[in-house]
Order: structure tokens, then C-alpha cells, then sequence
């Protein structure tokens, strides 16, 4: 990576990963003062410049959901977060998924969370697993998991509902369906590559 390329990477860290936290109010972490945050983050900038603008924000939705502090508003610690994108790497959305996740969403159990709107929740469930703890979602773990979903599920209809009434739907919402029609998209992309080898 040339010097061009580590400004240009460090820009897109700042502007996918932690200016979207901070615009969340998510504040430094209890354990760090002020110069310590501002030298928390140009270390991830500077850690992170290599990452694809997709890995880092799948990184950005890993940080939203394991926010610290007692009322989970501020920023996880940097070193969680180094670690975190650690195990992203030969693993990002665009490369093969694992044995275990296209076992998972071709199967009955895979299928239904694609078709029933709650496939992001299963897939992020599966990645915040640690590498030998992954395992296949047990019936409770499901109900938490379509539990998880409703809230982006009605969401996401009510957005849906108004595109088809033509009614104005803002910046925010319009991203939120996107983003959730992506990563819908990428659960069912899983299936078919793990149905396409089946047939192979």
C-alpha cells in the first residue's frame, strides 16, 4: 500500500466506520480520556486503511451492536475493534461464506429466515460467534433471533409501503432499505452458491 493509498484508505475508515459512530452520539470509552479517544482513532484509521469500504461496514454494524458503557453509548474499545476486523479478513461478505453458513441458509432453517425477512439477524448471529464456537441456532436462539428482526422487519415494510404509495421517504430511511435489502441479498446469495456446489 503507497503512501497515496494509505491517505485515500485512513479517509474511508474515517467516513464509513467512525464518523457514523460518533454521529450516533456514541461517546470515548470510559477508560480513555480525551487525547487517549482522538489516539484510539487515528490508530484505527491508520490500522484499518487496507479494509474494503464492505468489510468496514459490516465492521461499523459489529460496533453498533457491541457499543460500550452501562447505556451502550460509547464507542467499543480500539483494540476490540482490531481484533474484530481481524477475523474479517479472507472472510469479507464478498468472499465464500463458510461450510457451516451455507449449510445453514440453503437448509429449511435458511430458507424460511430469507423468505420471512429475518436473515440479517441469523447471519450476523453466526458472525458474532467466535471462529470454533459456531454452531447451527438452537429453537430458543431462534425465537431471539426472529425476536431481533421484528424491529427492522416492520421497518422495512412501512418504508416499502410508502415507495409504493409514492409518498417521500428520507435520506435515512431510503439507506436503511438498501442496506437491509443488501444484506438480505447476501443471505440468499449464501443459499445458492452452497445449492449450485450441491449440484456440482
Amino acid at each position: 500500500m503507497n503512501s497515496d493509498d494509505q491517505v485515500a484508505g485512513e479517509k474511508q475508515v474515517q467516513e464509513i466506520l467512525i464518523e457514523p459512530l460518533e454521529g450516533l452520539g456514541l461517546g470515548r470509552p470510559t477508560t480513555t480520556n480525551k487525547e487517549q479517544f482522538e489516539k484510539m482513532k487515528r490508530t484505527l484509521r491508520q490500522g484499518l486503511a487496507s479494509m474494503s469500504a464492505e468489510s468496514l461496514t459490516e465492521l461499523l454494524e459489529w460496533a453498533m451492536r457491541h457499543a460500550g458503557g452501562p447505556r451502550r453509548d460509547r464507542f467499543p474499545i480500539g483494540k476490540d475493534i482490531m481484533l474484530q476486523a481481524r477475523s474479517y479478513q479472507g472472510q469479507s461478505r464478498g468472499s465464500d461464506p463458510s461450510p457451516l453458513f451455507r449449510d445453514i441458509f440453503a437448509s429449511p432453517l435458511g430458507q424460511e429466515a430469507i423468505s420471512k425477512g429475518w436473515a440479517p439477524e441469523l447471519l450476523d448471529w453466526l458472525r458474532d460467534l467466535p471462529m470454533g464456537e459456531r454452531k447451527w441456532p438452537g429453537k430458543w436462539t431462534q425465537t431471539q433471533i426472529k425476536d431481533m428482526a421484528d424491529g427492522p422487519k416492520r421497518r422495512l415494510e412501512d418504508i416499502e409501503m410508502k415507495l409504493s404509495r409514492n409518498d417521500d421517504v428520507s435520506r435515512e430511511d431510503q439507506a436503511f432499505r438498501n442496506k437491509r435489502r443488501a444484506a438480505i441479498q447476501r443471505c440468499q446469495d449464501i443459499a445458492e452458491l452452497a445449492q449450485t456446489e450441491g449440484g456440482a
